[in-house]
């Protein structure tokens, strides 16, 4: 059986760490995070709400995050974003191509003043 630790057994200035066993006991791994005090009261007053600890909302989280591949919640950029994101892929695609991917800033530069001197 799992041995859960209090979150108000371990606190470290501003910041606290949550401990969290996970699996099995003889199984177990520790997970630290640290999270500004604001954060903790805000957090632990909701799961509170909700009928669950800190730690059972944080095992809930990684349960989850692993059966869906990924963040369990939407992660969303501004449009600008996307289009930057979506230039330098470009970028990088074009460079790979040409096959100048690797080169170093110096030979980058000198292909430059090669390219320059013949105009």
């Amino acid at each position: 059986m799992a041995t859960l630790i209090s979150i108000n057994d371990v606190l470290f200035c501003n910041t606290f760490v949550i401990t969290l066993l996970l699996k099995e006991e003889k199984d177990m791994e520790l997970i630290q995070i640290r999270v500004d005090s604001e954060t903790k009261a805000a957090a632990i007053a909701l799961f509170d709400a909700l009928g669950m600890d800190l730690s059972t909302a944080i095992r809930s989280f990684l349960k989850k995050a692993i059966a869906e591949g990924g963040m369990p919640f939407d992660m969303k950029l501004d449009e600008s974003t996307l289009k930057a994101m979506a230039a330098v892929r470009s970028m990088r695609e074009t460079s790979e191509a040409n096959g100048n991917s690797k080169m170093t800033l110096d030979e980058i530069n000198e292909e430059i003043k090669k390219a320059r001197k013949s105009r």
